[in-house]
């Protein structure tokens, strides 16, 4: 040893291999002094958990498949065929569908927009680890002017940085809180509704299925910046423009791959414009402006793609469509369908319909089952905090709700339906 330097003592190496495996518990976690910091760390120490969790042997990543056993026969159980002929129900529906005057309305046709269009003043912001939704609502701000951070943004939407999932309705109400802006989310689009809010100057916010790697799905936000109606040397017909956060700026897309991964998410979109053209909007958009002939709009289309494609997706959204027009026992049906198929294991980390329309109808041992393996693939899912809470309180677990809703706002503090939900269980009980 050299003169002067002395060995560090026991107790400072103790010390010092407590701290580094704290603060290794507080990434891998995703503790309380991690979600602080978070927003201020550089990108590469933002990754830093992730990289972890994938040094993991590969039996503790292996992702945990959604449940496909359903009820009994008569409480959803599927037919032979997936495609097979829609039960009464659902008959009843497309009659419906049929002779409703605003099912047939549409937004102005192709032929009366121009061959492409382009938003101009966007500007393109990578995202950080896990931040498409921040970092795309950003972008969407930028063509009106000076636009937050998306640490900012994200410090509002997802104060958990290692949140999977930013909702349509968290994006639109952070748009609409602005004072300036509107935006609303609307589903069963097409690509001319799309097309016709380019050509008027407005971003577009589109949540689409995105596959990075091969066996790696998830949903994933872009902004829509232009569209371009020339076929190109691969034979389609054209391509929209977009911004996407995670592969760059003014990336193609063509239309017909385009809207095979729109369609996972029911055609989802939410315009951004200034309230001062929110009429205008509202014109462009026809009977997607309205939430009841929306969703006849997106049934029909469901109803289409169950008979002609029969797969998960088109099950699904004939769930979620029905679920809109206020029938959850034809869309528990519809959910059952998509999952014997086989829905991809993320699905429900972003879309809620199976939990409302089994919640609707008491059958809770599926509620519980699908949160379940949603946490056991992502233990900070708050809204599946928030399912296993409201089953608890329906089988007079108060204790396991309150437990289950508090999990929720640890991972999303002032979550709003968990804060509601438990405001039920703890409201002063009025004197006799």
């Amino acid at each position: 040893m050299r003169p002067g330097c002395r060995r560090p003592s026991a107790a400072l190496l103790v010390v010092t291999a407590l701290a580094v495996l704290a603060g290794l518990w507080q990434v891998g976690s995703g503790g309380p002094l991690w979600r602080w910091a978070y927003p201020h760390l550089p990108r590469q120490v933002q990754g830093l958990p992730y990289r972890l969790r994938a040094a993991l042997p590969a039996r503790e990543r292996t992702p945990v498949p959604l449940p496909t056993t359903l009820p009994p026969e008569g409480h959803g159980a599927p037919q032979a065929s997936p495609s097979a002929t829609l039960g009464p129900p659902l008959a009843a529906l497309t009659r419906q569908t049929e002779a409703s005057p605003t099912a047939s309305l549409t937004v102005p046709p192709t032929t009366d927009l121009p061959p492409n269009a382009r938003v101009t003043g966007l500007v393109h912001a990578y995202q950080t680890w896990n931040n498409c939704g921040p970092a795309t609502a950003g972008m969407a701000i930028s063509a009106f002017g000076p636009a937050p951070d998306q640490a900012e943004i994200a410090r509002e939407l997802k104060p958990d940085p290692d949140d999977k999932n930013v909702s349509p309705d968290e994006i639109v109400a952070y748009l609409r809180g602005r004072q300036s802006l509107g935006a609303t989310w609307h589903q069963g689009g097409d690509l001319t509704v799309l097309k016709a809010l380019l050509a008027a100057g407005l971003p577009v916010i589109v949540e689409t299925w995105f596959v990075p790697d091969p066996g790696d799905e998830m949903g994933h936000y872009r902004v829509l910046t232009g569209y371009d109606d020339v076929t190109g040397a691969d034979g389609d017909s054209g391509r929209f423009l977009a911004h996407d956060s995670f592969l760059g700026p003014d990336r193609s897309l063509a239309y017909r791959a385009f809207d095979a991964d729109w369609r996972a998410f029911n055609r989802g979109f939410a315009p951004v414009y200034p309230l001062a053209r929110e009429a205008e909007v509202e014109a462009i958009l026809g009977p997607l402006a309205d939430d009841r002939s929306m969703a006849l709009v997106a049934l029909a289309r469901a109803q289409d793609e169950v008979a002609g494609l029969g797969d998960a997706f088109a099950w699904f959204n004939l769930g979620s469509s029905l679920l809109a027009t206020g029938d959850p026992t034809g869309a528990s049906d519809a959910y059952d369908r998509a999952r014997a198929v086989g829905l991809p294991w993320r699905m429900l980390w972003y879309q809620f319909g199976p939990f409302e329309a089994y919640a609707a109808i008491g059958r809770w041992p599926d509620v519980i089952a699908l949160a379940e393996a949603n946490l056991r693939n992502a233990s900070n899912l708050e809204e599946s905090h928030v399912w296993l809470g409201r089953a608890a309180a329906a089988n007079g677990d108060r204790a396991g709700a309150l437990t289950a809703f508090d999990k929720a706002l640890r991972y999303h503090p002032g979550f709003a339906p968990a804060v509601a939900a438990r405001a039920t269980l703890v409201a002063p009980v009025a004197d006799p």
